[in-house]
Formats: C-alpha cells, structure tokens, sequence
C-alpha cells in the first residue's frame, strides 16, 4: 500500500526526519491573495481568520483555511502591510493526509497547494528582473511571474501536460490511425 511504499523509500534513502508537508495539486483548494494592515508577523492568522468571509463569500464549514506570506510591503503608502495567499482546503483531503502521514508514522506539518510550494521553493532565490516559474501537471499549469524575487502574479489555468500530448497527436492521427493517450503516454487505437 502507499503508507508502506513512502516508509520503505524514507528508509531507503536515509531520511531522519519525522516532520512532512506535503503538496498536493487539486482544483478543490481555493485560494486568495490579500492584502492586510500592517501587523506583527505572529498575528497574521488571527487577522486572516477575522477577514475569512470577506475572502471568501462562501461557508468555509467544511474546509481548513491556512496562508502564506508573499511579501511584507517596504514602501510607498502601503509600506508594513502585508500581502498574503490564503488558501482554503477540504477538511476530507485534509484528513486523508493526516491519515497518511500517522500511518506512515509521520507528523503532519501543513497541506500546501502546488501554488504555494512553489512560492516557498524560490523564497530563498535572488531574481534579478522578471522571472516566470511555471509548473505543468497532467491537467492544468500554474504560471507564477516574480519582479526582483517578489511574486507579482500566480495563476492556475486549465490546461497540462494532457493537452498538450493531445494537441501535438491531433496531425498525426490521420496517417497513423487513431491515437489515445493513456496516462500520459500516446497508445495506438484501431482506426
């Protein structure tokens, strides 16, 4: 099963540590960026908590809401503001993967969206200019554009690896017969 698979491979590798975040693509996690007052770092997730229905106009009930600080603001009018991503997640996804990780005798430090893992992946970077990271998954991509190592702009758009195999077959579908793919790898159909 998978819990046995993950700890044979943590064994195998030498891995000590019993603390996991782990990073999930899925279009059930919602997200937005804010931007809020000027306050110490430690109490972010209190004011985000206070703001939830204005980000989200929606019954949060059955999801889990956590965030990621994108930058704090040094200057011009809004300077000591932050700008924040919040992410909200179902509560069910959300305990499946704690359900994992105790299976896999792991402790379950945070879910993060692909989107926000890949802000905290170039967090340690130094960007001169403009740079765009953009990850492609089987169904969709997440294109994040940073000026000077700040993220600018992220967006999730509908479109993967999938449909681009798809598109690239679409010619030769004629002269070679029908072509499918399945799991990502391009199969020959019976014309």
């Amino acid at each position: 099963d998978l819990a046995y698979a993950i700890k044979e491979t943590i064994a195998r590798n030498g891995i000590k540590t019993k603390k996991v975040i782990f990073t999930v693509a899925s279009g059930k996690i919602i997200n937005r960026e804010v931007t809020i007052p000027a306050v110490k770092e430690a109490q972010i997730s209190s004011v985000i908590q206070a703001n939830l229905g204005e980000y989200f106009p929606v019954s949060l009930a059955d999801y889990e809401v956590t965030q990621s600080l994108v930058q704090t603001i040094t200057e011009g009018a809004d300077a000591g503001k932050h700008r924040v991503l919040v992410f909200a997640a179902e509560k069910s996804m959300i305990d499946s993967y704690r359900k994992l990780a105790s299976a896999c005798g792991l402790d379950m430090l945070n879910v993060y969206c692909s989107g926000a893992s890949i802000i905290e992946a170039a967090r340690g970077q130094r960007f001169d200019g403009c740079q765009a990271i953009i990850k492609i998954e089987e169904k969709y991509s997440i294109i994040s554009v940073f000026k000077n190592g700040v993220l600018m702009l992220q967006r999730s758009i509908n479109y993967g690896v999938g449909d681009a195999m798809s598109t690239a077959l679409d010619p030769f579908q004629s002269e070679y017969g029908r072509l499918q793919l399945k799991n990502g790898v391009p199969k020959r159909v019976a014309k």
